[in-house]
């Protein structure tokens, strides 16, 4: 913060030692008049810059949080939603089954327990075209 007010304080010292120049070069007639108007427009472009240096930077800084704010709540909404499809197939599967089967889902798997009296590929077949998973294993309790 102290290095740019000194670098702010140094722009500031050169301008001034141009517009001085400037003055000098240019005497009393209708050109100075001109010169006058581009010398302050610069002085207020150059008073101006650590404001807009300033806001800049404070908008990089939200952008910044916002992106990190949106990647956080896209994976907290993913959770939410893998958990939700996880105990929506445990329910189906034991609804179907009317509690002779039960469903392991484990990541993008899902492994489905029968017990020995029950067929279990009607399920099977419903679990993976209703919720397009490839990974689906059909195991009898023995």
């Amino acid at each position: 913060m102290l290095e740019d007010f000194k670098a702010y304080i140094k722009v500031i010292a050169v301008f001034m030692i141009f517009v001085s120049f400037a003055e000098i070069l240019f005497p009393e007639g209708s050109l100075k008049k001109f010169v006058n108007i581009f010398t302050g427009l610069i002085i207020i472009a150059v008073a101006l810059n650590p404001l807009i240096n300033f806001v800049n930077k404070d908008i990089k800084i939200n952008y910044s949080y916002g992106k990190i704010y949106d990647e956080d709540m896209k994976d907290f909404a993913m959770d939410i939603y893998n958990e939700k499809a996880k105990e929506d197939i445990e329910a189906f599967v034991h609804n179907f089954s009317d509690g002779k089967a039960r469903a392991v889902v484990s990541g993008e798997s899902v492994t489905i327990i029968c017990d020995s009296e029950y067929d279990g590929n009607d399920i099977f077949n419903m679990v993976s075209d209703m919720y397009e998973i490839d990974n689906v294993v059909l195991k009898t309790n023995e």
